[in-house]
């Protein structure tokens, strides 16, 4: 199984998941800007991979080598159809360093979603396998499906 935007440390954690299917040179990039500290990996220890500008700059690489990126971010939870200004200027900039499509990992609640540079920005797609009955926004959900012909 491969995975990404997690490792044993890390160096590990930065890696992309790459894939070439029909063709097409696809590669998933993660990041994880809540935290808590804790949970991110270091030169010494496993975890996520902490969001910084690092991110932006290696999706910039990726594309240059021609692969299609990917990108999640697991970010605060906001429970709220309407993106931030925070979120809005985090995804976006991964757009603008040539993400395809940037997802938030991190919402209970489902949020808007845009297009932004020719990339679609998906800001909470909402719970999929949890159970939070109390308000119709934890109740809604988006299932994304990217389609590579």
């Amino acid at each position: 199984m491969a995975t990404y935007g997690g490792g044993r440390d890390a160096a590990q954690a930065a890696e992309p998941a790459l894939f070439t299917h029909n063709g097409n040179q696809i590669a998933f990039v993660g990041c994880n800007s809540f935290g808590p500290a804790y949970a991110w990996a270091t030169e010494t220890s496993a975890g996520a991979r902490p969001c910084d500008g690092a991110l932006a700059a290696q999706i910039a690489e990726l594309v240059a080598q021609d692969y299609l990126v990917i990108a999640t971010l697991q970010g605060t939870e906001y429970y709220q159809y309407a993106a931030t200004p925070d979120q809005q200027a985090q995804f976006r900039a991964l757009a603008e360093a040539g993400a395809m499509a940037v997802s938030g990992s991190q919402g209970h609640h489902l949020q808007a979603f845009e297009f932004h540079e020719g990339a679609f920005i998906h800001y909470g797609p909402g719970n999929l396998f949890f159970d939070q009955m109390d308000q119709l926004g934890t109740r809604q959900t988006l299932v994304d499906t990217y389609v590579f012909l």
